[in-house]
């Protein structure tokens, strides 16, 4: 996946604590929330990248409940993180496809509400947004089709090709 792919292009040492599949809110399999992930990870990090809502999307989360547990994050990570941790948050890269579900929500309105919760809740101003939707991946209304199956496994989640293209799409934004 991206996080080792990532580290080893900026010579970062990582540990990583994602779970692929994971959701911010509570979602429809065994996956540890993202929310949880965070309360799990070691809080000596001086890096902490927080990629999500794609899946959240996927399932139609309202709104409104997306929101209050993006909220909700920020806060705890303002509470028990060291005021030094730099957070990156990652909005949803662009889905290849309309996934599973049809999701009536948009997903841009997803990035947007993780954006407003990171201005609003950054009290030690650590907080960074990389918008995802500028990663280069094709979108669901794309006519690439090569490209889509060479990025996307399943028309939603990156291929090795797509995981090297999102860790150099980070580096080119972080560095």
């Amino acid at each position: 996946g991206y996080p080792k792919l990532f580290s080893d292009l900026v010579g970062l040492t990582y540990t990583n604590s994602g779970i692929g599949g994971a959701l911010f809110t509570n979602g429809y399999n065994a996956v540890k929330t993202i929310v949880k992930q965070v309360e799990d990870a070691s809080k000596t990090v001086d890096y902490l990248f927080i990629a999500g809502g794609t899946n959240d999307w996927q399932l139609d989360v309202p709104y409104d409940t997306f929101k209050a547990v993006i909220d909700n994050l920020c806060s705890y990570i303002n509470a028990n993180f060291p005021a030094t941790t730099k957070v990156i948050w990652i909005t949803p890269i662009n889905a290849g496809g309309r996934p599973y579900g049809n999701p009536i929500r948009s997903l841009n309105m997803y990035r947007k509400l993780i954006t407003e919760s990171i201005l609003k809740n950054d009290t030690y101003s650590r907080f960074s947004v990389i918008h995802g939707a500028n990663f280069g991946f094709p979108d669901e209304y794309s006519k690439n089709s090569d490209l889509k199956t060479a990025l996307y496994g399943d028309l939603l989640h990156p291929t090795e090709l797509g995981y090297k293209l999102y860790s150099s799409k980070l580096a080119e934004y972080l560095l």
